[in-house]
């Protein structure tokens, strides 16, 4: 079409078409050039659509761009010189920047082939034909050496009724696979490799008393590390929950030692020789969680060579012993304190005034001490034998029992209303009583026996001999008489005064009596 444009606007054909105006090739020629021009312009005005839509996003975008920022082409014109600048030198230095990393990044690429490479050989390569369930030797007659430790991490603590310990450590095993050995310098001098646990032959190391039943897999997955010649180490995280012989006679001050007794669960020693390692017990001292009721003391190991009457094969076993001793602070503060303090408060029954007064006090010291055994026996672990501070508790509500029936006996005696014998008036009230404190019967005056104490209020001699002074004469006989009756009377209506005066006496010898009982009690269950 552009060419036939080109052929229709010549010149030649002009003067042709104007020299005969009515020829039939004239009129040929114009039906043809009404056409072609027709066509042409079409085209012409396509092109120059399409050239306008080509142009019309840039000028919108420039007009925009310098209308928004508020500049004039030469600041424009600036703006675009700056940023090709920044760009040159930012690509100079990224080019500088890969240039100078360029052997590090050679290097890394070249070790991740070549640890893929060892992979490959190790694990993949048809001549090695590596299989994790076959156990590495030489030979079916060569012994696989495995030497464990293991650093205690956290104590979680004591299951005290079922007698479980449940302890979390690091366990470490070293062994050496024939399989596994290649030449650092044909692999970019790659000496250790590391790959997940589930690629590798393991020993099957289990917990012999292991108190969980049948969930014997005390192990956490971690990564294995290979050495080139050999050497595997494997340091997986373990949680033993192992059946412990306790014995809680001197709850809660006890101690135990348990035992974590590991083994193979199908080899015997001469496929696997099971050895301690070089460190093979220990405390993490950084990452050790202490418990709040247990103390780890210490932890030791030994190995044991046991054979069996069904077998001629030897099966080692490790057995790693846990000394733990509890903490008695929170339990001395919640049972031993009170239960001394109360039985200390009992001697205050002999120092009472008043009977009823004792005996209510008595039966409050009961009361509490029953409440505590009650306790002790909802928090005490199952044991055969008698924990000291049961023992105490126990010890206690005996001793206050005994202490209220030593006070109702001498109630008792001092109620007496019949006449005291004479060793009670004159060896027992009057030698012993003023080493006790307790004065002779002869300073006492009858009225003050109805208060119910046993010391009473002191007289005057003279006047009580005074008021029973007799009369020479018949009128004064007859008074003085009738006088003596009716305070005889009176006097036998009340407890004789010697009764008094001794039980007072008892009172004191069985205060001392009871302090020496109290503290022998006490020494015994400290």
């Amino acid at each position: 079409m552009d060419h036939f444009c080109n052929i229709i606007r010549k010149p030649g054909l002009k003067l042709a078409r104007s020299s005969a105006p009515w020829h039939p090739k004239k009129i040929l020629l114009m039906s043809i050039d009404f056409k072609s021009n027709l066509e042409c312009r079409k085209l012409h005005t396509r092109r120059r659509l399409l050239t306008d839509q080509k142009f019309a996003g840039l000028n919108v975008a420039t007009s925009v761009i310098m209308g928004s920022a508020g500049v004039g082409l030469k600041e424009w014109a600036f703006l675009l010189f700056t940023y090709l600048v920044v760009a040159v030198s930012s690509q100079t230095t990224s080019v500088a920047d890969s240039e100078s990393e360029a052997p590090a990044v050679l290097a890394t690429r070249s070790r991740i082939r070549s640890e893929a490479a060892l992979r490959n050989k190790l694990f993949h390569d048809e001549n090695n034909l590596y299989e994790r369930k076959v156990r590495p030797s030489g030979n079916t007659t060569d012994t696989v050496s495995v030497y464990i430790s293991m650093r205690v991490l956290h104590l979680e603590g004591v299951e005290e009724q079922r007698q479980v310990l449940k302890i979390h450590t690091w366990m470490s095993f070293k062994w050496n696979d024939p399989r596994l050995r290649w030449n650092s310098p044909d692999y970019a001098n790659i000496t250790a490799l590391h790959t997940a646990d589930e690629d590798l032959w393991l020993p099957d190391i289990a917990l012999y008393n292991n108190a969980e039943g049948k969930d014997i897999h005390n192990y956490g997955s971690t990564t294995i590390m290979i050495q080139s010649n050999g050497d595997v180490l494997w340091a997986p995280p373990a949680s033993f929950s192992a059946q412990c012989n306790m014995t809680f006679d001197t709850w809660p001050l006890d101690a135990h030692r348990c035992h974590l007794i590991v083994g193979s669960w199908t080899t015997h020693g001469w496929d696997m020789d099971l050895q301690l390692g070089d460190n093979p017990v220990a405390i993490d001292t950084q990452g050790y969680v202490e418990s709040d009721k247990w103390k780890l003391l210490e932890i030791t190991a030994n190995r044991t060579l046991q054979q069996y009457p069904c077998c001629s094969e030897p099966y080692i076993s490790l057995s790693f012993s846990v000394h733990i001793r509890r903490n008695p602070g929170h339990y001395a503060h919640t049972l031993k304190y009170p239960a001394s303090i109360l039985l200390l408060s009992s001697w205050f029954l002999f120092l009472l005034p008043d009977p009823r007064f004792r005996h209510v006090v008595g039966l409050v010291q009961l009361l509490a001490f029953c409440g505590e055994s009650i306790f002790l026996w909802t928090i005490a672990p199952p044991t055969n034998g008698t924990p000291p501070i049961v023992s105490l508790v126990a010890a206690s509500i005996g001793c206050v029992a005994y202490a209220m029936l030593l006070c109702l006996l001498l109630d008792k005696i001092a109620s007496l209303r019949r006449s005291a014998p004479n060793w009670i008036r004159s060896r027992m009230n009057v030698k012993l009583g003023p080493l006790l404190g307790v004065l002779p019967s002869r300073y006492f005056a009858p009225n003050a026996l109805t208060e119910g104490s046993y010391p009473v209020l002191e007289s005057n001699s003279k006047d009580m001999t005074a008021s029973m002074e007799f009369e020479t004469d018949d009128q004064g006989v007859e008074q003085t008489v009738g006088r003596e009756d009716s305070a005889h009377l009176k006097l036998e209506s009340l407890p004789d005064r010697s009764w008094i005066v001794f039980a007072s006496i008892l009172s004191r010898i069985c205060l001392l009596h009871y302090v020496v009982l109290t503290i022998v009690i006490l020494a015994l269950h400290a």
